[in-house]
């Protein structure tokens, strides 16, 4: 089974890149998803991010507050790379039984979206890599859109992320999803499909 990371910066458009790969028959696991479900209560992580940073993270109902725990650890490094430490742990292992899964099922291909694809350690599990990426005004205006922020606070956030070229170095693959290029993605997705299947083929033979 071809395994291949998809990754970016906030704001790149890898969300609508990975949709258009599910469209097409390729599994996705969004690893964004499988971190808020390992943070909800009942599972190790929760006991173990509550264990490290205290009820003050938690929300109303006992569930952890993600606002809350961005606040606390965004701007703390030490802090950071614990919380970090923690959830990579935590994600990969639900990863690898996602991946076990297809595996046993027959999949050819499939993809793990992941934004911090390397720092996490994801790419270790990657054939292949693929990267989303979009000029900055456009992530400015994704990020404010989807969060719902000012345009000073999706560009602080912004610079504390890796640069375009810092994905474009270690990538295999360049998807650019700017506004100027949108009308072109779909195409140069699904084109890019092809060259991963042929890839799985001549891996496979």
């Amino acid at each position: 089974m071809l395994t291949v990371g998809l990754t970016g910066s906030s704001g790149s458009g890898k969300g609508y890149v990975s949709d258009i790969m599910k469209s097409v028959g390729i599994p996705c696991l969004d690893t964004d998803k499988v971190c808020r479900d390992v943070y909800m209560k009942g599972n190790e992580c929760y006991d173990d991010l509550v264990r490290n940073f205290g009820d003050i993270i938690l929300g109303d109902n006992g569930e952890i507050d993600r606002k809350k725990l961005f606040n606390l650890t965004f701007t703390d490094k030490e802090r950071y790379e614990q919380l970090n430490s923690i959830a990579f742990y935590h994600i990969m292992r639900q990863t690898k039984k996602w991946l076990d899964e297809r595996e046993r099922e027959g999949e050819k291909i499939v993809v793990i979206d992941a934004p911090m694809l390397y720092e996490s350690g994801f790419d270790k599990m990657c054939q292949k890599v693929v990267c989303v990426t979009a000029d900055i005004p456009t992530q400015v205006s994704r990020i404010m859109k989807r969060d719902g922020i000012s345009e000073e606070e999706a560009r602080v956030r912004l610079s504390k992320q890796k640069a375009n070229i810092y994905y474009t170095s270690k990538a295999d693959y360049e998807l650019n999803n700017s506004i100027r290029n949108e009308h072109n993605i779909y195409t140069e997705t699904t084109r890019l499909v092809g060259v991963l299947r042929r890839h799985e083929a001549r891996m496979n033979k």
